[in-house]
């Protein structure tokens, strides 16, 4: 898979990895999955932007995020790889379920 900085989707109770290439100069468009990211960086800089800030991985840095808006942007010279591991996160059922445990606490 190495379509740039588009990403495929984990299905339900799946996990998924692939191999993702950032060409120099591309940018993502915000998004947000409903999977578990594991992020490492191989070659090159990657930006995380996410809406409150934003992190640059360098080669041997790994990132955790679940639910993430974020993007990705390459603004170096080479492209960046990076292998991307993600595991179904289905946050709905976990919000229902957290605020049914809450709800079942307090009744």
């Amino acid at each position: 898979m190495e379509r740039g900085l588009l990403a495929p989707r984990a299905r339900k109770r799946n996990t998924l990895y692939h191999f993702r290439n950032g060409p120099h100069s591309a940018k993502s468009m915000f998004h947000k999955t409903d999977t578990l990211d594991y992020v490492v960086c191989l070659e090159g800089e990657m930006i995380h932007h996410m809406d409150k800030g934003f992190v640059t991985l360098k080669p041997g840095d790994v990132l955790i995020q679940r639910g993430t808006n974020h993007c990705w942007e390459n603004r170096g010279d080479v492209p960046a790889r990076l292998v991307i591991v993600l595991v179904d996160g289905n946050r709905n059922g976990l919000v229902r379920s957290a605020a049914r445990r809450m709800l079942d606490s307090i009744m």
